[in-house]
């Protein structure tokens, strides 16, 4: 019985983040009505520093020692703050749909980059486009993609 209660908690939590998730994007369109993007992207990074301090603050996390704190700047200017701020910056263009579509292709991207500039295996990136196909395909293509791939195999 605790067994399925888990499962049911799990469930609720994970349907929580994706449509938390989802939102955000429709949050971040509707707050650029209302200021620039730059701006936009500090009131949301301070409000997340604060929370993140007090989460932190509570389960009495260890902070970074040493060279740890170089590497932490440099990950959080490039890989979150220059993103976040670009997406911002670029949701005043297009629609919603589209810049979430854009940035979450990023694995396909990274695969055919890391392909080409560190001679890594395809393998994940293929994984990943099937993976795509399989979900996002609109009911017919994905039919033709099944009848293909059964004929291939015979």
């Amino acid at each position: 019985m605790k067994e399925m209660s888990s499962k049911y908690l799990y469930i609720f939590l994970l349907v929580t983040i994706i449509l938390l998730w989802s939102y955000g994007w429709v949050l971040t369109k509707i707050g650029l009505s209302y200021m620039g993007p730059f701006t936009f992207a500090a009131l949301r990074f301070l409000l997340a520093s604060i929370a993140m301090i007090v989460v932190s603050f509570f389960l009495k996390a260890s902070r970074p020692k040493g060279k740890e704190w170089i590497i932490l700047f440099i990950m959080g200017l490039l890989q979150t703050t220059a993103m976040f701020l670009l997406i911002n910056y670029g949701m005043m263009f297009v629609n919603v749909s589209k810049s979430s579509i854009l940035i979450y292709s990023m694995p396909i991207w990274s695969g055919i980059l890391g392909y080409i500039f560190l001679h890594e295996s395809l393998g994940a990136l293929l994984v990943t486009i099937g993976v795509y196909l399989a979900t996002v395909a609109k009911p017919k293509e994905r039919h033709k993609i099944e009848r293909s791939s059964i004929n291939i195999k015979s």
